[in-house]
């Protein structure tokens, strides 16, 4: 997964790897319906090894996800907050 931003005490995470999985469907098939995407980029975002993502291609993955499985995907869908232990909240 995914640790896109710490704030205080909460972590949001792409659960993309998970979200597949649980449908049965590989990061492979997602990323042979998006062409237009660096497969490095989409294997990337599954395995959780980038601290950061436009805003542009997460769309472009949902509407992949959207072809692969042929339902309406919403971005709260891939997304999971988190408590962070220890964390200063820095107030």
């Amino acid at each position: 997964m995914v640790d896109y931003r710490t704030m205080g005490r909460k972590r949001i995470r792409l659960r993309l790897r998970e979200y597949l999985k649980d449908r049965g469907l590989s990061v492979y098939k997602l990323v042979k319906l998006l062409p237009e995407m660096h497969p490095s980029t989409v294997y990337a975002i599954a395995a959780g090894r980038i601290e950061s993502v436009r805003l542009s291609t997460l769309a472009r993955v949902l509407e992949g996800l959207e072809r692969l499985t042929g339902e309406p995907v919403d971005l709260c869908a891939l997304l999971q907050v988190e408590e962070v232990e220890g964390a200063e909240t820095g107030r």
